[in-house]
């Protein structure tokens, strides 16, 4: 896994720096339903912080920067 695909990834959100949990799956080759049961079942390995929800609002916002989004 290249630096350079891993920085394409990040994105600014909430004044924060975050890669959407469906491109952690990309970068792992796994589903995103995965990532997400990963976080669920294992709260511990992830520091307060590390994880956020986007409000319809960050949705919104995402896709409109990101428009190969539109479909999460």
């Amino acid at each position: 896994m290249s630096l350079q695909l891993i920085e394409t990834k990040i994105i600014t959100i909430q004044n924060q720096q975050v890669i959407l949990d469906s491109d952690v799956a990309e970068l792992y080759g796994v589903e995103t339903k995965r990532i997400n049961e990963a976080v669920k079942n294992n709260p511990e390995k992830f520091p307060a912080g590390y994880i956020i929800t986007l409000t319809s609002e960050n949705k919104s916002e995402v896709v409109e920067i990101f428009d190969h989004l539109a479909n999460h």
